[in-house]
């Protein structure tokens, strides 16, 4: 496995063209142990860094460890996926999210190509959470995916007027919720607490001077896909 998943993350690296610090960042992951897998010299990379490398490139965990990956292959994917359905997702404000439902009236839509339910939705983000969704951009969320360990989630706690984004940390028959403030603790995840969908696709604008959507408005032009 050493061998090929080194191979394998300089392709995927140098397809995306995205860099080691780059990398680390976006999925919070130390930049020694990236520079550590692509040199060949982590033997045994554990779990929680394989998931996060293989859901950044889209790719299964069997794909990213074993197959022999290569910029055609990548390429050929690529297309393969462009020919799929879009589906349209309703974007809804933030004050709309907690008590939104797929029967109320939207007016903007946003369209993707990831497998996602009918009940999935986006949110438009004015004010940067992190790094890893910078502002202005929009984030999708599907209610209805199970979540994962290491997911980030949309989460409205009791007493707060809006949700939040928060990553998941599953222990055994415990949950955690981490904020993306990389000093900050971990809370456990209770009754206070409602999880409101699985993010499954983050879109950041690139020309920082676009103006928020309006309604009766598409955002499928103005977005590029980042996660």
């Amino acid at each position: 496995m050493k061998n090929q998943l080194s191979a394998n993350l300089v392709v995927l690296m140098d397809y995306h063209r995205i860099g080691g610090v780059q990398l680390a960042r976006a999925i919070n992951i130390p930049l020694s142990t990236i520079k550590n897998i692509r040199k060949g010299t982590n033997v045994n990379p554990t779990i929680e860094t394989l998931i996060p490398l293989a859901r950044y490139f889209d790719i299964s965990l069997e794909e990213i460890i074993n197959n022999n990956l290569s910029v055609e292959k990548l390429a050929a994917n690529k297309n393969k996926i462009s020919k799929t359905v879009s589906q349209a997702v309703p974007v809804i404000s933030w004050e709309e999210v907690v008590g939104w439902t797929q029967h109320m009236q939207d007016d903007c839509q946003v369209f993707t190509e990831k497998q996602c339910s009918e009940q999935t939705f986006a949110v438009y983000l004015k004010q940067s959470v992190s790094e890893m969704f910078s502002a202005p951009g929009i984030v999708l969320i599907d209610p209805l995916q199970e979540p994962a360990h290491f997911d980030y989630v949309l989460v409205h706690k009791l007493g707060l007027t809006r949700p939040s984004i928060k990553q998941l940390v599953c222990d055994e028959d415990s949950h955690y919720l981490k904020s993306l403030v990389i000093t900050s603790k971990l809370e456990p995840m209770d009754k206070n607490h409602k999880l409101l969908g699985v993010i499954i696709e983050y879109r950041q604008f690139f020309n920082k001077k676009i103006k928020p959507f309006t309604h009766q408005s598409s955002l499928y032009e103005e977005a590029e896909p980042i996660l």
